[in-house]
């Protein structure tokens, strides 16, 4: 399901998505549960799911036209995890290392011409009442921005780890030193940035781009 943002633009973006359902998502009747089907990157083989972004790429006609593919993801399947478990945060932050790996080798296969920019996702909110507001009646320990901080960092830490010493042509956009994380949130929303938010990240996703697309530029 390509959608185009602009010309020339487009995403796969889906509410609550993870590296993990990119990479693996195929189950026919749970829609309601995660927007789709099946991840647009995975493909049944011999009867199993498999991922197949060459196969995607070839079926949406940008075989060898992609100049850039930005991943922003990571926070969604590691915000749940217990903050005061180091154990349990590692396999969590763990495992979404290993399918963001999946996903961005199988990109960079793929589309050998294109750049490839990894998020570093900002934090949340540095308001406490917005944030208790918003994730406190759901679970206790959600009502604490700084100890989703935490998580955000551990995130951060292991993507760099990752990828930031990577070669071009993978890069790293330093979202979560651009956003304002006072004036960047609405009131009553802890996770989802305001205009002045979006502008903050428009310009961190365009300039890290500019600098990827750049000859000779540093990049990260």
């Amino acid at each position: 399901m390509l959608r185009e943002a602009a010309p020339g633009v487009f995403h796969e973006g889906y509410g609550g998505w993870s590296f993990k359902l990119f990479a693996t998502h195929h189950a026919p009747g749970q829609e309601a549960i995660y927007k789709i089907a099946k991840s647009p990157f995975v493909r049944l083989v011999a009867g199993e799911p498999a991922l197949d972004v060459t196969g995607y790429v070839e079926r949406q006609g940008i075989l060898g036209k992609l100049d850039v593919v930005v991943f922003q993801l990571g926070l969604n399947e590691t915000f749940a995890l217990d903050r005061d478990d180091p154990t349990a945060v590692a396999a969590g932050v763990g495992e979404m290392v290993t399918h963001a790996d999946r996903l961005v080798a199988a990109f960079a296969d793929a589309a050998p011409e294109a750049k490839l920019g990894i998020v570093l996702p900002a934090p949340f909110t540095r308001s406490a009442r917005t944030f208790e507001q918003v994730y406190g009646g759901s679970r206790e320990d959600f009502g604490d921005p700084w100890r989703h901080r935490r998580i955000q960092h551990a995130v951060l830490t292991a993507l760099l780890d990752r990828f930031g010493a990577e070669a071009p042509p993978i890069f790293v956009i330093p979202l979560n030193a651009a956003l304002d994380t006072v004036d960047g949130y609405w009131i009553g929303d802890a996770g989802h940035p305001n205009e002045h938010g979006a502008d903050q990240i428009a310009g961190a996703v365009f300039a890290s781009i500019v600098g990827a697309l750049t000859p000779g530029s540093a990049s990260r």
